[in-house]
């Protein structure tokens, strides 16, 4: 598994500062139920539990949609490739890149809007 540091927003550092004083002394930020890390499959089955109790479709709640959704928001917030890049550590930018071509609805919408696509 690659390691790598990802700052956080303001919301999350305060949400993992209040996690931390109620819980010192814990080696994991996300323990799994005998205080070990959390594994990946853990991590799918806690998302799928929470899915389902707010009602969403659940094949859309997988880690790894939530990491391109992320990264979609990212670059649709103006965050440039190289930094969206080093967030996800990709370690090409043709790997990122993926994440910048418009779907098939938002082709569909822009044609709807007068706008016009050089392929």
């Amino acid at each position: 598994m690659k390691r790598r540091e990802v700052p956080l927003g303001p919301e999350t550092r305060a949400a993992v500062k209040e996690w931390l004083a109620v819980h010192p002394g814990v080696e994991w930020l996300f323990p799994s139920k005998n205080g070990a890390v959390m594994t990946s499959r853990a991590v799918q089955k806690m998302l799928k539990k929470y899915a389902y109790q707010a009602g969403l479709p659940l094949e859309s709640v997988h880690p790894h949609v939530q990491r391109h959704s992320c990264a979609t928001n990212l670059l649709n917030a103006g965050v440039d490739l190289v930094k969206v890049a080093s967030i996800l550590g990709h370690e090409s930018l043709d790997t990122t890149a993926v994440y910048t071509r418009p779907k098939a609805a938002e082709l569909e919408e822009a044609i709807e809007k007068g706008e016009t696509f050089m392929p």
